[in-house]
């Protein structure tokens, strides 16, 4: 808890800490203890990305998501999430690695199973950065219909997750190119946008207009 505020000494980088903390994570059987471990590695890679080649020199990354995100204790998923959500803010070789292991689809599948609130707000933060990243990472969304989730989640969900849901959205059409920009639109982006302009929040209206904007702009240059 204390790495959460405290400035990490000279040297931490060359430590093993890390490499430590990583271990703990994955041998443990207490949940307690692998809880506590978790949420040390998100409070150190809150410090900046520059920890993240030092974490992946002893990362199970394909347990953290195939077992910590899967895991049936919150305690355990949430930090375990919030170190998913640290690593796709990251250098994109690492997100390449995410990808590759099939993070997209476990993200839409806590998306869709999980009815936790806060749980759900931090799998759309996670989207968000995947979908701000580059074009590889906006297509890769795209292909597991990541549009159609996001419909769901706005026509019938939990009103406090449409704010988040417009990020992801506005982050697709914004951040990439012309291409992803109509897929999205005609794979339920147009539905979305139509349930979102509903509301009376002027940060969602903004985002939706902005998101509109770009579907439109996409249109005219594939016209031309």
């Amino acid at each position: 808890e204390n790495l959460k505020h405290m400035q990490l000494f000279p040297g931490f980088q060359n430590s093993a800490f890390l490499g430590i903390l990583c271990k703990i994570a994955t041998k443990a059987s207490s949940k307690t203890v692998i809880s506590d471990a978790l949420w040390a590695i998100h409070y150190i890679l809150d410090k900046g990305e520059n920890y993240i080649p030092i974490l992946f020199q002893d990362l199970d990354a394909h347990d953290l998501i195939h077992n910590k995100l899967a895991h049936k204790e919150m305690g355990v998923r949430l930090p375990a999430l919030r170190i998913i959500g640290n690593l796709a803010l990251g250098p994109d070789k690492y997100i390449d690695y995410l990808l590759a292991e099939g993070i997209c689809e476990k993200l839409l599948e806590n998306l869709k199973k999980v009815r936790n609130l806060t749980f759900q707000k931090e799998v759309l933060w996670v989207l968000s950065n995947l979908a701000a990243g580059t074009d590889y990472h906006r297509e890769t969304l795209l292909e597991k219909r990541i549009g159609e989730e996001l419909q769901e989640i706005i026509s019938k969900g939990e009103y406090k997750l449409r704010k988040d849901s417009a990020i992801v959205l506005n982050n697709i059409a914004t951040e990439g190119n012309t291409d992803a920009s109509l897929r999205l639109a005609f794979s339920c982006g147009l539905e979305c946008c139509s349930h979102l302009m509903s509301t009376k929040d002027p940060e969602i209206l903004d985002l939706t207009l902005e998101t509109l904007e770009c579907f439109l702009k996409a249109g005219e240059f594939h016209m031309d």
